[in-house]
């Protein structure tokens, strides 16, 4: 079912041929998420999960906190460590290296700490600033925005998300219901018998 509403979905539609830093990380969060799934490729799912923070879109790193939990119980904490170091070291340093060379004009090997550059951390220290400095351009529609772009993006499957919570209670209440009664009967039934009848 999810391939079936994720490729009626115009957001998805769209974003498949866009290119920007958010598609490139929804590629790479897919074969993350995908690497996962299969089972047994902890260092593949480190990697697709870093390359799309580091060279990607940064905020995508709150996506990948359940699985960095789900393969830390998986593969212990130590090995995942291990990865993201490797992982880290290969996807940094090239980044530190380009972004210094194109921003600042710098040879490779800038002189000091501060002439290094980082994109992503520029990105998210500049959003995560006080606002004044430009990062109160997000953020700032009403709440019933987010409602209609949802419903725009993924149509009936939305509608279908917001009435899961209600459908879920409704079905545990009526699933509870039935358990009790027929448990009420069973107990009847072995009264029953017991006295002979």
């Amino acid at each position: 079912w999810t391939y079936f509403f994720l490729i009626g979905s115009t957001g998805m539609f769209i974003s498949s041929a866009a290119l920007l830093p958010s598609c490139f990380t929804m590629y790479t969060m897919t074969l993350c998420l995908t690497a996962w799934y299969r089972g047994g490729c902890g260092k593949q799912v480190v990697i697709w999960g870093t390359v799309g923070v580091v060279l990607g879109w940064p905020f995508v790193v709150v996506a990948i906190l359940p699985v960095a939990l789900g393969l830390a119980f998986e593969f212990g904490l130590p090995s995942c460590i291990g990865w993201a170091v490797q992982a880290l070291f290969c996807t940094v340093v090239p980044s530190i290296l380009a972004d210094t060379y194109y921003y600042r004009g710098l040879t490779p090997l800038p002189s000091t700490v501060k002439e290094w550059v980082l994109s992503p951390l520029n990105l998210a220290l500049y959003n995560a600033n006080p606002k004044g400095t430009g990062s109160e351009l997000y953020g700032t529609e009403p709440w019933h925005f987010y409602l209609r772009n949802t419903a725009l993006n993924f149509n009936v499957a939305a509608l279908l998300a917001f009435a899961a919570p209600v459908l879920l209670g409704a079905a545990l209440l009526l699933t509870n219901k039935g358990q009790s009664e027929a448990k009420g009967e069973g107990k009847s039934k072995s009264k029953g018998k017991s006295m002979g009848e």
